[in-house]
Parts: C-alpha cells; structure tokens; sequence
C-alpha cells in the first residue's frame, strides 16, 4: 500500500483574481478569455513558496494578477491520497508550515487506520530529515521523487490539477477557514461522484451503476449544494 502526500500554495483563484483585483488597464494573461479557464503552458506553471526551482518542485501558476494578490492571503494545503482508490486521506490547510505541522499531519492520519508501506512526496524543504525520521520510526518507508521529475508523483500532481481547475478557478477565497471548508466540500464531491477513467468510470468510494428504469425516463442533473452548485449529480428520473 501506498500513499502520496504533495504541499502547495493558494493565494488567489486566477479567475477571481482578475475580477477582484486586476489594475486599472491591465489585460488578462495571454491564452485567457474572459469567462473561460483556458491554460498556456506558462500560466500553469508558479514557483512554490514551500520550496526552491532548483529543488526541482512542481510549480503552480503565476501572473501580474496574483503578484498583485501575494500580500493579501498566503494559504497553504497538504493533500494526502491513497493511490489504488484515489481517496483523499487528509487534507489541511495553513498560513504558516512547518516540521511541527507536517508531524501533526501525518500523526493524524498515521496513527488511526491507515498503515500504509510506502509515502511518495516531491523535493518541497518542508519534508526535512526530521519529518523523513518520524516517518521511518513509524515504519513507512519515504519516498522523495528525483529532481524536475513531477510524474513521479503523478496521482497527488493530477489532483491538485483537477481541484484547481474545478473549484478554486471559480471561488474568491476569503480566508483559511473558509478554503478548508471548501476543500473539503470538493473531496465529498470527488469521492462520491466524480468518476475516474483509471478506476473503470467509478468513484473513489464507489457509486453504483443506475440503469436507465424505463424507455421515458430522463436524466436529472441535480447541483450539489456543498460545492456552491459548481457540479452536479445526474440520475434517472421517470417522465412527467
């Protein structure tokens, strides 16, 4: 069994940050439209505030907008995932990391049900050799990816991406309370209905395939409340 763990950084969504924040005459980043979350390749991309390039992490995207929005909110998450269902194990969130927290973090998960063999995580500094210590005196081997190799994390990486692209590019975070809250209203959403082509179409805690009852049935999309109505949920609903 293996899990994978990966800290990032949020300021501001991009999308929001551009309503709310952009100067006076500024332009939106190129490959962006107004109302859209396309990406270019430089837009996905920003130097994590955890750790240095040269180490080698993953970048998360940088622009005028959230330069301008550094000095308002600085937030940091640690996302723990479970790689054969793609389960979310534990996630939190911070303004100011350090070893002691990182402990916690995995102490928290660690010491309950959870016995995992092996904990994948990328070159970020916050993994420093006392974490890596606490790790091995509870019998979990670490796992530290090679340098400007972020596949090598690819699960923990793929979920960032999707959180990003599904929810914070649509929400203004107002604080560290309220983006925990959020994050943990996407993870109900992830576990329970967002489907996974590596696990056959399924969801992490597994959801029932609902056959079509009769030839008038049609589909009903219900918006899920805990994530703002931003997703839904679809069944079958027989006809009026």
């Amino acid at each position: 069994m293996a899990v994978a763990c990966r800290a990032y950084s949020t300021l501001f969504p991009e999308i929001a940050v551009r309503t709310c924040y952009r100067e006076p005459g500024a332009t939106p980043a190129a490959g962006r439209v107004q109302g859209q979350a396309t990406e270019t390749a430089a837009d996905c991309y920003r130097p994590s505030i955890l750790g240095s390039a040269a180490q080698g992490l993953r970048k998360l995207a940088e622009s005028s907008d959230h330069r301008q929005a550094r000095d308002r909110m600085n937030l940091y998450v640690l996302v723990i995932l479970h790689h054969s269902r793609r389960r979310i194990l534990h996630l939190n969130v911070t303004s100011h990391p350090n070893e002691e927290w990182v402990i916690q973090q995995l102490r928290n998960v660690f010491d309950g049900e959870v016995d995992p063999r092996y904990l994948v995580f990328d070159r970020d500094s916050i993994y420093s050799s006392r974490v890596r210590q606490w790790l091995i005196d509870s019998a979990v081997k670490p796992k530290r990816i090679s340098v400007q190799i972020p596949w090598q994390n690819g699960v923990c990486e793929r979920w960032i991406g999707s959180c990003r692209r599904e929810l914070l590019a649509h929400v203004v975070v107002f604080g560290e309370r309220h983006l925990r809250n959020l994050l943990r209203d996407y993870v109900d959403y992830y576990h329970s209905d967002r489907c996974h082509l590596s696990l056959d179409k399924d969801t992490p805690e597994g959801r029932a395939m609902e056959r079509k009852p009769s030839e008038s049935a049609k589909v009903l999309s219900l918006p899920k409340d805990a994530v703002g109505g931003i997703h839904h949920r679809y069944t079958w609903k027989e006809a009026a």
